[in-house]
C-alpha cells in the first residue's frame, strides 16, 4: 500500500504550495504522473480514503497546516491502531477510538484544537 509520502510524489497536478489534504479537498479524483505505474491502485485508494476521511472529520482537520513527512505509511498506522482494537474487528468502537486519540494526544502526535 502506498504511503502518503509516495502518494504525494505521484500526483501530477499537485500545486506548488498545496498539501495533500488541500489537494484531496479540491479534487474529484486524483491525477498521477504515471497512471500505469504498479502502485497507482494503492495511490488511488489513499486518495479516496482521505476524501472520505475529510468528509467525516473535515471540520476537525486543519488542512492549511496538515503536513506529511517521509516514513508515514498506511501499514504503520494499522500496526499502531491494532493495539487499541481490543476486539480485533479492524474497526474502532467509540471507546477504542477515544483510547487511541487520548494516547496520541499524550504522545503529542495530535493536539486538540
Amino acid at each position: 500500500m502506498g504511503s502518503f509520502f509516495y502518494f504525494h510524489k505521484a500526483l501530477a497536478d499537485l500545486q506548488k504550495d498545496e498539501n495533500i489534504m488541500q489537494y484531496v479537498n479540491r479534487s474529484e479524483g486524483p491525477t498521477f504522473k504515471d497512471e500505469g505505474e504498479e502502485n497507482t491502485p494503492g495511490h488511488r485508494f489513499v486518495f479516496f480514503f482521505l476524501k472520505r476521511l475529510y468528509e467525516v472529520f473535515g471540520r476537525n482537520i486543519d488542512i492549511e497546516n496538515t503536513a506529511t513527512g517521509s516514513g508515514v505509511s498506511w501499514s504503520r498506522g494499522i500496526a499502531i491502531a491494532q493495539a487499541f482494537d481490543t476486539n480485533q474487528d479492524v474497526e474502532f468502537n467509540t471507546e477504542e477510538l477515544k483510547q487511541l486519540l487520548s494516547r496520541m494526544r499524550e504522545c503529542a502526535f495530535i493536539k486538540r484544537r
